[in-house]
C-alpha cells in the first residue's frame, strides 16, 4: 500500500508541475483564461468518461449505466466551448455600452468600451474599470511637475490610458520611462486613447518597459525628478506592493533633491483608517507630503527636500500655452484653483495620520482588509477625516507679498466648501450641493474652481428637474444662478431656451449648456 500511495503522490506532484508550466507558458498565452478553463474542464470530463467506461465482467445493468454516464460527460465536454468572453463582459456593462477591444493576457483581461451615459471611454481590467476619458486623471502629471524642482526626467508606473503621463510631458520633460506589468494594457491604452494622450508612445524621449514597477526602481539610477503612479485600487491583489514603506524608500532613493512622488488614491472604497495608513506610510518616508482632493479621488504628493514651494513659479509654469489649455479643460484655470483642493499639508499630516499603522512588506494588511471594505460608502467619512485635520495646508508655500492668495485658501475654508459640495452630490442631495457651491463662489469669486463648481451644480440640478418634468423649477434654478452675479453664457442661453419654449427633443431633457461648461 505504501509503495502504491508513494507512486500516486509522485505522479500527482509531477502532473502539478507540468500543469503549472503548461498553464502559464502555453494555455494562457495561446487561448486565454476562459479558453484554458474550458479546455481543462473538457479534459477532466473526458478523463471522467474514461474512468466510467464500461468494463468486461460487469453486469448488463452496470454497463448500461456506464454508457449513459460516458454519453452525458462527453456531451457536456462538447458544449463547454460555447461560452464567449465578450458575452460575459457585455452582460456586466451599462445599457448603450459598446466593447471596442477585449484581450485576455497572462496577467489580466483588458477591455476598452464606450459608454453612452455618461459619454465616456473607459479601460477595464478583470471586469473593473480603472480609468477613462472622464474625470481629472491628468492632474497626476501636472501636480507632479508643479511640485518638482526640475522637469528633466520622470518615471510613470501603471500606464492606464496614458493621459496622466502625457500631461507631465507638457511641462517640457526630456525623458519619460513608462513601466507597466501588462503589455496588453499598454497597447490598449496607446491605441484606443491616442486622441487623449497625444499619441504618447510615438513621442521622442518616451520609453516603455514591461516590468513590475518596484523591480524597475530597484535597478534604476537615482536620476529622476518625479515618480508618478496610478496603481490599481488598494483592494486589488498584489497592488499593496506599491503602497508599502519599503517601496517608498526605494522610490526616494531614485529621486534627485527636490524630486517628487505622486500617487492616485481612491477614497470611496476604503474607510478613513486605511486612507490614513496609506498617507502616513508615504509621509514616513517623505515628511513633505501634500494631499489634494480632486473631486472624488486623492492625489498624494511627497517631496524629497528642496527649497520651499514657490507659488510664483507655479504661476509661471502654468502660463505655458499647452499647460494652460489643458488645465482649463479640466476646470483648473489658475494656481489658486489647484490650491483650493489642498486638504492636508506637511504641517497637518501628523494630526491627520494619528496612530494609524504603517504598511510594510512584513505587515501588508492593506491587501487583506481593503477587499472586505470595498462595498462600503466611505467617501463622506474620508472627507470628514481629512477636513478635521485641515488647518494650515499651505505651510511651506511662499508667494511675493504683492500677490496675496485668494481669500479662504489659507484657512482651508474654500477647500472645505468644495469638498462638501462633492459629498452632497455623492449622497444625492443636489440642492444642498448647489447651495454649498454658491457659498464657495461667493467666498472666493476670483478662484476659477469655485465658479466651475457653482455652474456645474446649477446645470446638474436643472437637468435633474427637467428629467422629472419640472420645467418651471429648472427655470427658477437658472434665474437664481444669474441673480448671484455669475453671468455665464451657457446658463443664460439655457434659461432663454426654456423661457422661450424653444426646447424640444434633447433640449427638453438636457440643457444645451452642459457641453459648454463641463456640467458636474
Amino acid at each position: 500500500m505504501g509503495r502504491e500511495v508513494g507512486r500516486l503522490y509522485i505522479w500527482n506532484t509531477l502532473a502539478g508541475v507540468l500543469g503549472s508550466l503548461a498553464a502559464g507558458f502555453a494555455l494562457l498565452p495561446m487561448i486565454g483564461v476562459l479558453g484554458a478553463v474550458q479546455a481543462l474542464a473538457a479534459g477532466n470530463l473526458v478523463l471522467g468518461a474514461w474512468v466510467a467506461r464500461p468494463r468486461a465482467g460487469q453486469t448488463e445493468g452496470r454497463r448500461a449505466w456506464a454508457v449513459a454516464v460516458v454519453a452525458a460527460v462527453l456531451l457536456s465536454a462538447g458544449s463547454a466551448g460555447r461560452v464567449h468572453l465578450e458575452d460575459l463582459y457585455q452582460a456586466r456593462l451599462p445599457p448603450g455600452s459598446k466593447i471596442l477591444h477585449l484581450e485576455e493576457g497572462v496577467t489580466s483581461t483588458v477591455m476598452v468600451a464606450d459608454h453612452s451615459d455618461p459619454p465616456v471611454r473607459r479601460i477595464w481590467i478583470q471586469s473593473v474599470w480603472v480609468a477613462g476619458t472622464g474625470g481629472s486623471h491628468r492632474m497626476l502629471g501636472h501636480l507632479s511637475m508643479l511640485h518638482s524642482a526640475a522637469q528633466d526626467r520622470a518615471v510613470g508606473i501603471a500606464f492606464g490610458t496614458g493621459q496622466s503621463f502625457a500631461s507631465a510631458m507638457r511641462h517640457g520633460l526630456k525623458r519619460l520611462d513608462c513601466v507597466d506589468l501588462n503589455r496588453a494594457m499598454v497597447e490598449a491604452g496607446a491605441r484606443w486613447f491616442a486622441d487623449w494622450n497625444d499619441r504618447l508612445l510615438e513621442r521622442d524621449g518616451v520609453h516603455v518597459t514591461i516590468d513590475d514597477g518596484r523591480n524597475f526602481l530597484a535597478r534604476a539610477e537615482p536620476v529622476y525628478d518625479a515618480v508618478m503612479m496610478e496603481p490599481l485600487q488598494p483592494w486589488s491583489a498584489g497592488a499593496v506592493n506599491l503602497y508599502t514603506q519599503e517601496f517608498y524608500e526605494r522610490a526616494a532613493a531614485r529621486l534627485k533633491p527636490g524630486g517628487t512622488i505622486t500617487q492616485w488614491m481612491p477614497i470611496d472604497d476604503i474607510p478613513p483608517e486605511l486612507t490614513r495608513s496609506v498617507v502616513g506610510t508615504l509621509a514616513s518616508v517623505f515628511p513633505e507630503t501634500w494631499v489634494y482632493l480632486d473631486n472624488f479621488d486623492l492625489w498624494i504628493v511627497g517631496r524629497a527636500g528642496g527649497a520651499p514651494q514657490d507659488i510664483a513659479t507655479w504661476r509661471r509654469r502654468m502660463e505655458e500655452p499647452e499647460v494652460q489649455a489643458e488645465l482649463a479643460a479640466i476646470q483648473y484655470g489658475d494656481a489658486d484653483s489647484i490650491l483650493a483642493t489642498l486638504v492636508v499639508g506637511p504641517a497637518d499630516v501628523a494630526s491627520y495620520v494619528g496612530d494609524a499603522p504603517l504598511i510594510t512588506d512584513d505587515h501588508p494588511f492593506l491587501e487583506f482588509v481593503a477587499p472586505r471594505t470595498a462595498r462600503g460608502r466611505w467617501f463622506a467619512p474620508n472627507v470628514d477625516a481629512l477636513l478635521s485635520a485641515c488647518h494650515n495646508p499651505l505651510e511651506g508655500f511662499t508667494e511675493p507679498p504683492d500677490a496675496p492668495l485668494a481669500a479662504g485658501l489659507r484657512g482651508c475654508g474654500l477647500a472645505s466648501l468644495l469638498a462638501r459640495v462633492n459629498v452632497a452630490h455623492d449622497e444625492g442631495r443636489y440642492r444642498a450641493a448647489r447651495d454649498l457651491a454658491l457659498e464657495a463662489f461667493l467666498s472666493a469669486p476670483m478662484v476659477a474652481r469655485a465658479a466651475v463648481f457653482y455652474r456645474g451644480e446649477t446645470d446638474f440640478l436643472a437637468r435633474r428637474l427637467l428629467q422629472k418634468g419640472d420645467r418651471a423649477g429648472a427655470i427658477d434654478v437658472y434665474r437664481q444662478h444669474l441673480a448671484s452675479g455669475d453671468d455665464f453664457a451657457g446658463i443664460r442661453r439655457n434659461l432663454h431656451l426654456l423661457e422661450d419654449g424653444a426646447t424640444a427633443g434633447r433640449d427638453a431633457r438636457e440643457p444645451s449648456g452642459l457641453g459648454d461648461d463641463g456640467g458636474s
